[in-house]
């Protein structure tokens, strides 16, 4: 069922969405607690000071999103949904340092932006994430399983305890990242070897 949602100074706790078109439209101190989104279009939307807390988007289009002065997310999942494109490092993030405050599962966030943010345990599973800047990032135990990171750059990122079993198409060069008690599958970690100064030579 549809439903109404104000553009500005509401707050809304325990609510469905489903099958809005938001795109384009803007959006400013909305609050949202516990609150499912379902095959929702918020591409090219522009929130200013929305809070999400405990929020779950499955299906949905996000893309080019733009997240404005002090929007904030507190375990919020994104599961099946198209994200490309979206500057995560303008949402206000907590000032202490826990756990993500969210979550992708099966999503598509490639060319976005996550680059000097501390996202401790982020799940990013399953996923397409190509041309992701995660530089500087502090990823400690982050959980990349299954997720296609084709030419997404990982430059002095915190990848202590990360997961990238079944991850593929990742480059990574584990003298300037750190990656201790990373965990990698075969046969992609060979990839690791490709950019040290060695010879890998091939027998038969």
């Amino acid at each position: 069922m549809k439903r109404f949602l104000s553009d500005a100074l509401e707050e809304y706790e325990e609510r469905d969405f489903k099958d809005l078109d938001l795109s384009h439209r803007s959006m400013t101190s909305n609050r949202f607690y516990e609150c499912d989104f379902h095959n929702c279009n918020l591409s090219e939307a522009n929130l200013k000071d929305c809070r999400f807390v405990e929020c779950r988007f499955s299906v949905c289009n996000l893309s080019l999103v733009k997240f404005r002065e002090d929007c904030s997310f507190v375990d919020t999942v994104f599961e099946s949904s198209k994200m490309v494109g979206i500057d995560w490092t303008a949402v206000s993030w907590p000032a202490v340092k826990l756990a993500s405050p969210i979550q992708f599962r099966e999503c598509d966030i490639s060319m976005s932006l996550f680059t000097g943010l501390s996202l401790k345990e982020i799940a990013i599973t399953k996923c397409r994430a190509r041309d992701v800047d995660f530089e500087e990032a502090d990823l400690t135990q982050a959980d990349f399983a299954g997720t296609d990171l084709l030419k997404s750059r990982f430059i002095h990122t915190n990848l202590t305890e990360a997961n990238f079993t079944h991850a593929d198409s990742y480059s990574i060069d584990i003298t300037v990242n750190r990656t201790k008690n990373a965990r990698f599958s075969l046969p992609e970690a060979i990839s690791l070897l490709y950019l040290l100064d060695i010879d890998i030579v091939e027998e038969f």
